[in-house]
């Protein structure tokens, strides 16, 4: 058996149950869309430089019902257009862009993304295998979407207690899955706490057990949106919260969401910050500042126990995590041109892979 994450969070979704007479095929089209969307968060962008763009990762989460939740990894890679696609491009700036100037030594680079879809939030573990790969088979492409696809489709699906190990080139990466359903997770909760002090994050908590408590995170980069979010719902399980649950908002679904009653976890990038305006009982969470903004936030706890709960955590925390804003290993999927994996690394023979 393999524990199922949402067997207690149901949650509510941004569009009508399909009608009992639909076929379970029909979910296929719909789950692909919403995938794209959440990969891509604000349609694809074209970056003009000389130097490659760095390659970025994140996770997402996509819900067509309450028991149909799937987690997801991608990673987005940019590759140099050629000539007929810059061509392209250039006659549409023409169109669009007043002052625009031509450059026949601009270097357009188009992104393209890597995704694994999970119906379990094995982020780590789906995250470190896809960028692993991709050291691997980053000249040879169709090598990767042939072979190393085919490898990971192979593997039998995990069960409790299980270990779990991948053999890379030079190292193996290991993942101990836990005894319990309950406990289920695979997914580091420390980034969290080096974005937002304990003040903020209790009061995130209070608005996240509210009955109608609204959460909107914002940051620069998507890959600690997701994180955020599911850390908070981890957090409050025991009270099987209930809500829209959207931690990527594609840009143009960023104005309606917001308007939705509560309660809800959403997660924005900070370039759609100027789509929606803020509900007042809304908080908006910024994750890069370690700023938490409400006209009117909740009020569950009390003075007495928000200052206990501030207190128990700085105890258990023992100084050890401070806010230093997102962590690098988030910023960039491969920092420093490394691969930094997530989960624990044996059977070291060499290096790290370097790109």
């Amino acid at each position: 058996m393999i524990p199922r994450r949402t067997s207690s969070l149901h949650s509510r979704f941004t569009r009508p149950l399909p009608t009992l007479n639909v076929k379970q095929e029909s979910r296929s089209p719909k789950t692909l869309t919403h995938a794209y969307m959440a990969c891509f968060p604000h349609d694809v962008e074209i970056c003009i430089g000389r130097s490659q763009p760095h390659c970025v990762h994140h996770s997402f989460v996509v819900q067509q019902d309450s028991s149909h939740t799937l987690y997801g990894i991608a990673l987005r890679i940019w590759t140099r257009a050629d000539e007929k696609r810059a061509e392209t491009i250039r006659d549409l700036r023409k169109r669009i862009e007043p002052d625009f100037v031509d450059s026949r030594d601009a270097t357009y680079w188009i992104p393209y993304c890597l995704s694994f879809l999970s119906r379990y939030p094995l982020y780590n573990l789906l995250g470190d295998y896809l960028r692993g790969m991709w050291t691997h088979w980053n000249e040879r492409t169709s090598f990767f979407h042939a072979e190393e696809v085919s490898r990971l489709l192979s593997f039998p699906a995990p069960r409790l207690n299980d270990m779990i190990r991948i053999d890379m080139k030079d190292y193996a990466l290991c993942y101990q899955f836990p005894s319990s359903p309950r406990d289920f997770q695979n997914f580091a909760m420390w980034p969290l706490f080096t974005c937002l002090s304990i003040p903020n994050i209790v009061g995130v908590i209070e608005a996240a057990v509210s009955p109608t408590g609204r959460i909107i995170f914002t940051s620069r980069y998507p890959s600690i949106l997701t994180i955020a979010a599911e850390t908070v719902r981890y957090c409050v399980r025991v009270y099987e919260w209930s809500g829209l649950y959207v931690p990527v908002v594609h840009a143009r679904q960023v104005k309606y969401l917001v308007q939705e009653p509560g309660p809800y976890i959403i997660g924005i990038t900070s370039a759609c910050r100027s789509l929606f305006t803020q509900p007042a009982d809304a908080l908006v969470v910024d994750l890069d500042r370690n700023f938490v903004l409400a006209s009117s936030p909740p009020t569950t706890l009390t003075v007495g126990q928000r200052t206990k709960m501030i207190q128990r955590l700085i105890q258990a925390l023992n100084g050890e995590v401070s806010p230093t804003g997102v962590p690098h290993h988030l910023r960039s999927a491969f920092g420093g041109g490394k691969l930094i994996p997530a989960g624990q690394i044996i059977v070291m023979r060499g290096g790290v892979e370097r790109i």
